[in-house]
């Protein structure tokens, strides 16, 4: 046993006292202003959301249902800036001075490109007798699948575009696969053994 023990333990109980009153072990003042709770509850609210929009999608995947033909009416989506605005009220965001904010500016019609709002109503396609029939009975408009060569496309520049490489791609492949191959390289037999293989002699018969 070390004889000099107690002593070095009261040295060590006096350094501790030190650390103690000189406030080494003390705990940080945890408490939180309005701003900072405000905070956090926007948070909070923020994460349910997204959770609750993650689980929509696993169950919107999940459904075991036929996929719908393109004849049928289109998804409608409920993304609007009214609910938009609605959403982030009801988060705590103040959405006052946004009347002329990016997301309120243009609308985007697929089959026109981007028109913006106010200049123009979009033109209505013309009905043929069934669709109008079923548009009298709904009473409501009648929902297109929009052209598949237009999805994607965001204006007539990228439209113009996306067919000028389409056209270059097409033109490259047929040129590609026009050129002469190997399998197109035919090189005859001199003497076929079927005209040659006979026993006559000269100036006979060269046929059996």
């Amino acid at each position: 046993i070390d004889p000099d023990i107690f002593s070095k333990l009261e040295e060590l109980e006096r350094e501790e006292g030190i650390r103690e009153e000189g406030g080494v072990y003390a705990l940080p003042d945890m408490t939180m202003d309005e701003t900072l709770k405000e905070i956090r509850e926007m948070a909070k609210q923020i994460r349910g959301k997204r959770f609750e929009l993650r689980d929509d999608r696993r169950l919107a995947s999940k459904k075991n249902k036929p996929a719908i033909p393109r004849h049928k009416q289109p998804k409608v989506r409920d993304r609007s800036v009214a609910k938009l605005r609605e959403t982030m009220q009801n988060l705590g965001v103040d959405m006052s001075g946004t009347e002329n904010a990016n997301f309120t500016k243009s609308v985007v019609d697929l089959r026109r490109g981007v028109v913006a709002v106010g200049t123009k109503e979009l033109k209505k396609p013309l009905l043929d007798k069934e669709s109008s029939a079923i548009v009298k009975r709904t009473g409501q408009p009648l929902k297109r699948a929009p052209a598949r060569d237009t999805m994607g496309v965001k204006n007539v520049a990228m439209k113009k575009k996306a067919q000028l490489m389409a056209k270059r791609d097409i033109a490259k492949k047929v040129t590609r696969l026009g050129l002469k191959g190997e399998a197109d390289r035919f090189i005859g037999t001199k003497m076929p053994k079927h005209l040659y293989s006979g026993k006559r002699g000269t100036g006979k018969t060269d046929r059996r």
